[in-house]
């Protein structure tokens, strides 16, 4: 059991990561970076060093979600081996959304274009407003599949979890993949559906269930490790 122990420590340290990553980014946007006004200073904004630090931090951490879906792969794959399968498969999707739209945005967006803005004409500054804003779009457009994606992977890994394991703590894990499905169609129904009132879960409501979710796993997999140290040593 050396080997599943390791691969759920990792697991438990890489979900720490991305729930200290998604705290700074709390208290980033809360307590330090500018609330800009206007296309102007958006653009502005992010060649604000804290503005950096946050778009690196969280592009960073997307990394550590890929050893938490191979873990919870392997774990269920022996009860459920069809939804742990599809499970991590989405769970990939979601990661390759995340990076693809996070580096282009970084790297092209703020340090290219944002950077180029802050000394072109005013003629170059108009156009490269308007390609932030269709930049804008494309953005809200990416992320009804990314969503998409991490919504699947919560209601494949919520089914390979329909048969618990006797001491394993697995109701955790159902209802920390039940809140993550719930706040996702919340989130989707309130940006693509109209549903204005849900649209909070992508603002001022998104940290509280999304943090619910990660420590709710976080303890599940901790579980896992205390169970297969027991194991190996009986």
């Amino acid at each position: 059991m050396e080997h599943p122990t390791r691969l759920h420590i990792a697991a438990v340290i890489c979900l720490g990561l991305y729930l200290a990553a998604q705290i700074l980014q709390l208290i980033l946007v809360r307590g330090f970076l500018p609330q800009p006004q206007g296309a102007e200073q958006e653009m502005l904004a992010r060649l604000a060093p804290g503005e950096t630090l946050r778009a690196v931090v969280m592009l960073l951490s997307h990394f550590c979600l890929v050893p938490v879906y191979v873990a919870l792969a392997m774990r269920r794959w022996r009860i459920a081996p069809g939804a742990a399968a599809c499970g991590a498969l989405f769970g990939m999707t979601f990661v390759l959304f995340e990076l693809s739209y996070r580096t282009l945005d970084l790297f092209l967006v703020s340090h290219g274009w944002a950077a180029a803005y802050a000394t072109a004409e005013a003629a170059a500054r108009a156009a490269l407003i308007e390609r932030v804003a269709l930049w804008e779009q494309a953005v809200g457009a990416w992320y009804f599949g990314l969503l998409a994606a991490h919504l699947l992977a919560s209601l494949c890994f919520l089914a390979a979890f329909r048969r618990r394991e006797p001491g394993a703590w697995d109701l955790l894990a159902q209802l920390a993949f039940a809140i993550n499905a719930l706040r996702l169609t919340g989130r989707m129904l309130g940006g693509w559906a109209g549903i204005d009132w849900l649209a909070p879960l992508s603002g001022r409501f998104y940290f509280p269930p999304m943090a619910t979710f990660l420590v709710l796993l976080t303890v599940w997999l901790a579980r896992q490790v205390v169970l297969d140290r027991r194991t190996a040593a009986s």
